[in-house]
């Protein structure tokens, strides 16, 4: 206990005095919840007080007392932190250097910028370090990893932002560029939901030739500061702990508006992501999501096409043995490297990608083209075929991922159905016209609808 008659300065002196005797977890964790009941009770400085139930929790994870007092002073020094925001960007960089003045500008209006090199060779540090008198709120720092895994780089990127309960973080790679009007999307987020621990938005990650988005998701790398941390070698997570129970908000979805571009480079080390997805899955076999991503970058970059498919075998497997709700996409994978060498396999594997969620069109869509690819489509299973699209038709719900692109729902059944009535001489001006009719339908399709119809 504090004594009654303890002057605030000289009771901390002395605490910091006995944490450099202390030997034991035990010792320093009373001393720290001496401290914490000081700031807390008599001086109401909540954020020191959350900073020493923070030290003495660590000294003791599975004490439910310390836990309680690290959650209870969490909570009251976030609830009384909610007056302003702090809005900060944060990444870290490697041989990025022809992507930073133009990534400094985009992000400028931060109150706060914090970049860790993790080892450039060509420059990056040196040319980021000396942007720090343009852009004043910029903290550049370096770290040499012998062993290198996303999450330690991001942890420590992290650590050089003040742990301040109304700081919200940005997770902006320097091949990402926010819309112009980001900084007060985030403040307006903040205004409206003070007790929110991530936000989710609008993502481009494809664009077309004309700087238009192909393709967009939904993320969700922007968060705040108190309690956050990142797990996983590579594609990692960002978690709160025991902490999330305190920001009330939750996820505040910011709609599908695109909030941040993705201009992708051609220069990362596929190899480090092979390695790193590897030693993902070491640490946990029934990773299902490390499986998926290790068997596309065997596939995406030819690494090793026999590795790639014992990969998905695996994937698909484990997906069962867990009841994954992606089961589809396990087995229309499969599908699809099989449809290159054992065709009469992949047929198989398309329709248990169906069997596993009929009420997706993709798999359909997707088994159907691989028919016309391998010349399998007659006059003898037109019907067959048919009847599978109409039955893809009576799918009325779009699902809200990734896995059910816009394309399943506008040209593209139209063009399939066309293509397979021209392969056996039925008319197909109706579906071709009905295809064509589509705003998003691509250019390559337009060219050859109207090869078609011209020629007839």
């Amino acid at each position: 206990m504090i004594p009654e008659n303890a002057f605030p300065e000289e009771f901390i002196q002395q605490c910091k005095s006995d944490l450099l005797k202390a030997c034991t977890s035990a010792e320093k964790s009373d001393i720290y919840t001496k401290m914490e009941m000081l700031y807390y009770y008599q001086l109401e400085q909540f954020d020191k007080a959350y900073e020493c139930a923070k030290q003495a929790f660590l000294c003791s994870t599975s004490d439910a007392r310390l836990t309680m007092n690290y959650l209870l002073c969490a909570e009251k020094y976030l609830k009384n932190s909610t007056k302003d925001c702090n809005i900060v960007v944060y990444t870290i960089m490697k041989n990025e250097i022809d992507n930073i003045e133009g990534w400094l500008e985009n992000i400028k209006d931060a109150d706060g910028i914090y970049v860790l090199d993790t080892g450039s060779t060509d420059g990056s540090y040196e040319k980021m370090s000396s942007l720090q008198k343009k852009y004043p709120q910029l903290h550049v720092d370096k770290k040499i990893y012998t062993e290198f895994r996303f999450d330690t780089a991001r942890n420590d990127n992290l650590k050089m932002i003040p742990e301040i309960a109304n700081t919200i973080c940005w997770t902006i790679d320097l091949d990402e560029r926010f819309v112009e009007n980001w900084y007060q999307i985030t403040k307006n987020a903040f205004i409206e939901h003070p007790y929110f621990y991530k936000l989710s938005y609008g993502y481009a990650y494809t664009h077309n030739s004309d700087g238009s988005v192909k393709e967009k998701l939904v993320y969700d790398k922007c968060h705040r500061r108190l309690g956050a941390y990142w797990e996983l070698p590579i594609h990692e997570q960002l978690l709160y702990g025991e902490l999330k129970s305190i920001y009330t908000d939750g996820v505040i979805n910011l709609g599908e508006d695109i909030i941040v571009h993705h201009y992708q480079n051609n220069k990362t080390d596929r190899i480090q992501y092979v390695n790193l997805l590897e030693k993902r899955i070491n640490e946990n076999p029934f990773d299902l999501e490390a499986l998926n991503h290790l068997a596309t970058e065997y596939t995406n970059h030819q690494i090793n096409p026999q590795k790639e498919l014992d990969t998905r075998f695996l994937l698909l497997s484990r997906g069962i043995q867990c009841n994954s709700d992606w089961k589809e996409c396990m087995a229309g994978n499969i599908a699809w490297s099989l449809s290159r060498t054992q065709p009469n396999i992949a047929k198989e594997f398309y329709k248990m990608a169906i069997a596993f969620n009929p009420h997706l069109r993709t798999y359909y869509l997707r088994y159907v083209q691989f028919l016309l690819d391998n010349n399998e489509v007659t006059s003898s299973n037109i019907e067959e075929i048919e009847t599978l699209l109409q039955t893809m038709s009576k799918i009325c719900t779009q699902q809200d991922n990734w896995k059910d692109s816009k394309e399943n729902w506008t040209w593209y059944p139209f063009y399939l159905l066309g293509r397979c009535e021209e392969v056996i001489g039925k008319n197909a001006a109706f579906n071709f016209q009905a295809a064509e009719a589509y705003d998003d339908v691509p250019e390559w399709c337009i060219q050859y609808i109207d090869q078609y119809l011209g020629d007839k």
